[in-house]
């Protein structure tokens, strides 16, 4: 899912500001839908230069080789808000590829580019009403990615437990989600995880960081959860000049690994915070105690 904060989302899905009310799952589907309307060309590279050292194709590669899993080892994957596909059609000829999406024009991309990849098993659809319930039967998928999503659905709580549902048994959930540093502090309950300036500034409607996503996927009925909170350059990034944002993504893509070490330890050596978390949990076998 690709999503730009250039203009006032509740501008946007025409909602009433002065309402002090949790938004309904149709207006959070209203405003995510606006989002998605502005997927081009232009959206794609400016995402591609803010996020160069962080892609979701980096962050999920490692996180599948923590788990032992290559890209061609899966039978079948699932991804939500697969966006440009860069992760997707990563995976082996064989391997089927699953997706959905809320973007009609990612959709309709994904589909002319399966048409040149040779994958034989494939499908990709459209996000349903609600947002969160998957159209796939239970134990479907070996593998479930989920990058920068879980924040914009209208029920995390739901979206993890379709999660675990149409995972197999045995099966892993490979999550990513953004911590805003405004709001950094652990968060439970429903009420202090929605995030206060949606929809006004943010397309992002709920808040996480490690500890929240621990108990989220603990309480999803996940076990051997790992959480970890990644990516301390981001938040350095955001306060640089736009050259400077290229010219890192630039050095990047030429030489990824020593520049990430470089950006990291100077990030961390200023202590800045980090701005993302990415879990790995699997899906329990039914004989397991609960």
């Amino acid at each position: 899912m690709s999503v730009s904060n250039d203009r006032s989302p509740r501008d946007s899905a025409g909602t009433n500001p002065d309402s002090d009310a949790a938004p309904s799952t149709a207006e959070i589907l209203d405003v995510q839908l606006q989002s998605q309307n502005r997927w081009t060309s232009l959206t794609r590279l400016r995402a591609r230069i803010a996020y160069a050292h962080a892609s979701p194709r980096l962050l999920v590669e490692r996180a599948l080789s923590s788990l032992g899993i290559g890209w061609n080892s899966p039978r079948s994957v699932l991804e939500l808000g697969f966006g440009h596909g860069h992760v997707l059609f990563s995976f082996g000829k064989h391997v089927g590829i699953h997706g959905v999406e809320l973007s009609p024009i990612a959709l309709e991309a994904a589909r002319r580019r399966v048409s040149r990849s040779g994958h034989r098993n494939h499908s990709f659809k459209l996000a349903k009403e609600d947002g969160c319930l998957l159209d796939y039967p239970s134990g479907a998928f070996d593998v479930v990615i989920s990058s920068h999503t879980l924040e914009h659905s209208a029920d995390d709580c739901l979206a993890l437990s379709e999660i675990e549902r149409v995972l197999s048994p045995g099966g892993h959930l490979v999550l990513v989600v953004p911590i805003d540093d405004k709001h950094s502090a652990a968060r439970i309950s429903p009420n202090s995880r929605r995030h206060p300036d949606f929809p006004e500034s943010t397309y992002h409607v709920w808040l996480f960081n490690g500890a929240t996503i621990e108990h989220l996927l603990k309480e999803a009925r996940f076990e051997e959860v790992r959480v970890q909170e990644k990516d301390r350059v981001q938040s350095a990034r955001r306060r640089w000049p736009k050259w400077k944002q290229v010219c890192h993504a630039v050095l990047y893509a030429l030489a990824p690994s020593i520049v990430e070490r470089i950006a990291e330890r100077g990030a961390r050596r200023r202590g800045d915070p980090y701005s993302q978390v990415l879990a790995v949990a699997t899906k329990r076998h039914p004989e397991a105690p609960r």
